[in-house]
């Protein structure tokens, strides 16, 4: 009976090396594909940064919108695969525990503090982005709150202009010069009065168009203080990642160092010469049964971090998109508040035309007062 269980050991301790290499090469060619596929999802990550960034340069691009909805829905896609190859290696894992040699344990777990050093940097490089972006919003603030003083100068000027030629005087002289029978100072009139009308229209359009900046202007405010909170919150969660990755760090090694002692704890102990043979196979088995329960706890918390890992892929993929929003907020208030100056420009024009034409019904009024003042002279 003793020889037959010695046999049995000894064919499973020939049969295990060919066992476990089949299981090294399936999770080595799961693993491969895993990063196959985020490799393909980071390239994608980049080509939804450009097309973002164009899409707000050429807002009406139809093409573009497209193309960035496909390759959202990629991203999503590659991100569902990455999910379930994870699991299915957590999975392998789990159900090969008895074949599983701790070395690979091990290895997963450097493999996952490497991965999770590498999004901390990601995360990093996002967080530096969006204060940049909230720097360039600020900017934009300040730029608004200038436009918007301007256009109020722009309308006092506008009402002291609009004093300068008082329509009512100037229809006033008109009406006490009509009297006069001279054919001239009749021609002179009219087309004081025409282009008083223009005057009058001009005005109106002026009016109205200072109406449409004012609306404009609150809507760009408005608009600039949704992107700071936008900015303001995910600076907060990168931070919150930030932390939960660095705690998760700590977590992962911990985990190593319990393997470690793990691995130290099941070298077997050379037995005495005295020793009962079926007593020292009893102690082996109770030794296993205490390592196979502290494999399976570390199982379980490799595989909660895997599941944390993928949560932060998506929320990676989460920032990226805000941050595309961002730029084109960013974009808008840029082409709006090239509008906006050049609005201003020919509102000055404006101003300055209305003012030459007061000046000009200015002298035009006394040379009338002055005709009629001969007229009665003679």
């Amino acid at each position: 009976m003793e020889n037959r269980e010695a046999h049995e050991d000894s064919f499973h301790e020939i049969e295990t090396p060919e066992t476990r290499i089949k299981m090294i090469d399936q999770m080595e060619i799961l693993r491969e594909q895993q990063k196959t596929l985020s490799e393909e999802m980071a390239q994608q990550s980049r080509s939804f940064k450009l097309l973002s960034e164009e899409a707000a340069k050429a807002p009406q691009n139809e093409e573009i919108k497209a193309e960035i909805i496909n390759l959202n829905g990629d991203i999503k896609a590659k991100n569902d695969q990455i999910a379930t190859l994870g699991k299915q290696i957590l999975d392998f894992v789990i159900a090969s525990h008895d074949e599983l040699d701790k070395s690979d344990i091990v290895q997963a777990v450097s493999e996952m503090r490497a991965q999770l050093n590498e999004k901390c940097f990601e995360l990093e490089v996002k967080a530096a982005d969006n204060r940049i972006i909230q720097e360039q919003l600020t900017e934009k603030t300040s730029l608004c709150e200038d436009l918007q003083e301007e256009v109020a100068n722009l309308k006092q000027q506008l009402s002291d202009a609009l004093e300068l030629g008082d329509i009512n005087s100037v229809t006033c002289h008109m009406q006490q010069s009509s009297q006069s029978p001279n054919k001239n100072e009749e021609k002179v009139i009219e087309a004081q009065a025409f282009e008083i009308e223009e005057l009058k229209l001009k005005a109106a359009e002026l009016s109205e168009l200072n109406e449409q900046l004012e609306i404009r202007n609150k809507k760009l405010a408005e608009e600039s203080s949704y992107a700071k909170e936008l900015a303001s919150a995910a600076a907060i969660e990168l931070k919150a990642l930030s932390e939960e990755i660095a705690r998760l760090m700590n977590h992962n090694e911990r985990l190593a160092a319990d393997l470690a002692a793990v691995q130290k704890s099941s070298v077997t102990t050379p037995r005495g010469k005295t020793g009962n043979l079926r007593n020292g196979r009893r102690e082996s088995v109770s030794k296993r049964k205490e390592q196979e329960n502290s494999l399976m706890e570390l199982k379980r918390e490799l595989t909660v971090s895997k599941e944390r890992e993928v949560s932060f892929e998506a929320a990676l993929i989460e920032k990226i998109q805000r941050e595309a929003e961002l730029q084109r907020t960013v974009e808008e208030s840029k082409q709006r508040e090239a509008y906006l100056e050049n609005e201003l420009a020919n509102m000055w024009g404006l101003v300055a035309k209305l003012r030459s034409q007061g000046a000009a019904n200015s002298g035009l009024s006394d040379s009338v007062s002055e005709t009629r003042i001969e007229h009665f002279g003679t």
